[in-house]
């Protein structure tokens, strides 16, 4: 779950790097970091079916599985893998904004180009 709390973290970064560079519209650096997310993205599913398949072989199974696997456990190890789960549901809560919100820039973006080229075209016919 470390290993996945760290995937987060180095997403979340990239994500805010992502916005960056979409608000100084760097193409190249948009395109690359893009990519850069996706990976991570497949990281992170990959250590998700990683925690569930422990899971599963230690009896927790269904949505809620590493809550199971949390109450099965006891004292420090409890705490530890507790608050590693709230890490990682923070962080991907972090992410999940920073996604929304890079959506909403791309589409402004889309927007006043859309309304540039409708401008070009009306100056062009006038």
């Amino acid at each position: 779950m470390k290993e996945s709390v760290e995937t987060a973290d180095r997403l979340f970064t990239t994500l805010g790097l992502l916005r960056q560079a979409g608000l100084e519209m760097d193409y190249e650096k948009t395109q690359r970091l893009n990519e850069a997310v996706g990976e991570l993205n497949v990281k992170l599913e990959e250590q998700a079916q990683s925690r569930y398949s422990i899971s599963q072989k230690l009896g927790c199974s269904g949505a809620r599985y590493s809550q199971q696997l949390i109450e099965r456990l006891s004292g420090e190890t409890q705490k530890q893998v507790a608050d590693m789960a709230g890490r990682l549901e923070s962080v991907l809560g972090d992410c999940k904004v920073r996604i929304e919100d890079q959506v909403e820039l791309m589409q402004r973006q889309q927007d006043s180009v859309k309304e540039l080229i409708e401008e070009v075209a009306l100056d062009i016919k006038a």
